[in-house]
């Protein structure tokens, strides 16, 4: 949990971001440069969860990787989770 969130307790051995390991690990992945699209789904209004997918978009977009930000009320995340199917037939769709 971020420091910055009400409740956070500081881990010192907590990953930090890494992109050059992340590129490393895609380079090994049949994404090597990139070029896809991730939704980033969140509770609209819960401005900690929009900041961590700001985060996320932002250290994304220098992997060549979309982020789009997709806030749900919490009744669409609730049917959205509880829909296996949909999970079953997502797929990576190239942003080239």
């Amino acid at each position: 949990m971020p420091s910055a969130l009400v409740g956070a307790v500081e881990y010192p051995d907590l990953q930090k971001t890494d992109l050059d390991l992340a590129e490393e690990f895609l380079s090994k992945s049949a994404w090597p440069d990139g070029g896809f699209d991730l939704d980033y789904i969140y509770v609209a209004g819960y401005k900690p969860e929009e900041d961590a997918g700001l985060v996320l978009l932002e250290a994304a977009s220098k992997l060549n990787i979309t982020v789009n930000l997709v806030p749900k009320t919490w009744s669409e995340m609730v049917q959205m989770c509880s829909d296996t199917k949909r999970f079953q037939t997502q797929s990576i769709s190239s942003s080239a």
